[in-house]
């Protein structure tokens, strides 16, 4: 820090008397972080999803309690713990399922008290701290609060039926995580999938999880089961046609992107080109646009594996 001089000059002293007031006033107090938002709002029959912020996940609610897919985080949780009950006349949380391992998903499952949490098998290893201190300490700070999963499968399928209502769980393993389910409701005909289908809504960031084959797949998949309802872990409630948009981004991405490669620009001109002002109406596109178009210039220049 460079100290102020002893002295002053003459000319400086009723400038700097005249200055004093002002910089003597008091800096505003900083600003209040936001308040959370949650909600629990109806998607068709005992389908609800209920929102953290930026984050949702669902409950089936029953007569004989309620199954939580994807619990969130611990303050989500006993907010939505308290909801329940004052809504559905003292309901209690009978079970909770892991959409996948990720913590920002999870770790709200211990608030339910010792009730069953299911998760596909690869969750196990993925829910194993690492050995090295660092990554240690890391992955202890984000995952401290993940309850362990106590029924794990590794069929392709496996159902929870509760109160006459069921959910069927789709194994889908992708790039983002290995373990990642589709939550499935057969009857109402509702379709739950977490990041790797936001609908409505950018890709996140720089694109870290793509891969054609990985993206064709993963829409695929989700169109396959025909849903009225496309409910994602982040973003909107929307209809099939959400999922054939999102292809659609990405096409329309890569396309824009590799123009700009071809005529051999640099990627911040091709930043500042490629706006896909067609999707200006979707979640995070001023966020995530420049970040999408880098990770895809990314992803179409990187050298190709060696044979």
């Amino acid at each position: 820090m460079n100290r102020p001089a002893r002295w002053k000059s003459a000319a400086l002293v009723p400038l700097l008397a005249l200055a004093a007031p002002a910089a003597a006033q008091p800096a505003p107090p900083p600003t209040a972080p936001a308040a959370p938002v949650y909600e629990l709002t109806q998607v068709a029959g005992p389908v609800w999803r209920f929102r953290s912020n930026a984050h949702y996940g669902l409950v089936m609610v029953t007569a004989k309690g309620a199954v939580v897919i994807d619990p969130l985080n611990p303050a989500a949780a006993a907010w939505l713990k308290a909801e329940l009950a004052r809504r559905f006349k003292g309901l209690k949380v009978t079970s909770v399922v892991y959409s996948h391992h990720d913590w920002d998903h999870t770790a709200g499952a211990a608030v339910f008290g010792p009730v069953p949490v299911y998760a596909r098998a690869e969750s196990l290893a993925a829910l194993q701290p690492p050995a090295e201190p660092e990554a240690r300490a890391r992955f202890t700070k984000f995952y401290a609060n993940v309850a362990w999963p106590t029924v794990t499968w590794t069929q392709k399928v496996e159902r929870i039926t509760l109160g006459g209502h069921t959910v069927e769980l789709h194994a889908n393993p992708a790039l983002h995580a290995k373990d990642l389910v589709y939550a499935w409701f057969p009857a109402e005909r509702v379709l739950f999938t977490v990041d790797v289908i936001s609908p409505h809504t950018l890709p996140y960031r720089t694109l870290d999880d793509y891969a054609p084959d990985d993206v064709a797949a993963n829409l695929a998949h989700a169109l396959s089961f025909k849903p009225r309802y496309v409910v994602g872990g982040h973003g909107d409630v929307a209809g099939p046609d959400s999922i054939n948009a999102l292809g659609q981004y990405y096409a329309d991405l890569r396309a824009a992107v590799a123009a700009g490669i071809a005529r051999g620009e640099p990627l911040d001109a091709i930043k500042r080109e490629v706006t896909l002002d067609q999707y200006k109406g979707w979640r995070d596109y001023g966020t995530f646009r420049e970040m999408n178009v880098e990770g895809m210039y990314r992803y179409l220049t990187k050298p190709a594996p060696a044979k």
